[in-house]
């Protein structure tokens, strides 16, 4: 199915918001408008070759405290990847 711009990054947005730890988000190679990316746990975010991922506040927030609370050990130990994917920084 092909999505508007907003909606697919209304898509994306909701599945990284209620996503799992651990659990891989796939992008299409589309352009996709996102006001930030919070994660609270360790995430992969993958997209393909002309993927692009513009975040519109510049920000990409990793806070594992609680989650490292949580589970213990060494918070060396849980990490978040985002791959092939092309960023875009911009200040609103």
């Amino acid at each position: 199915m092909d999505y508007s711009q907003s909606e697919l990054s209304n898509m994306v947005y909701n599945r990284i918001k209620s996503a799992s730890p651990y659990q891989t988000i796939k992008l299409p190679d589309r352009h996709i408008v996102l006001p930030c990316i919070v994660m609270k746990f360790p995430l992969n975010i993958t997209g393909v070759p002309g993927t692009i991922l513009e975040i519109v506040n510049g920000n990409i927030v990793c806070d594992f405290r609680d989650f490292v609370r949580e589970k213990g050990g060494d918070s060396l130990k849980y990490k978040s990847h985002i791959s092939e994917v092309s960023l875009i920084f911009k200040l609103d």
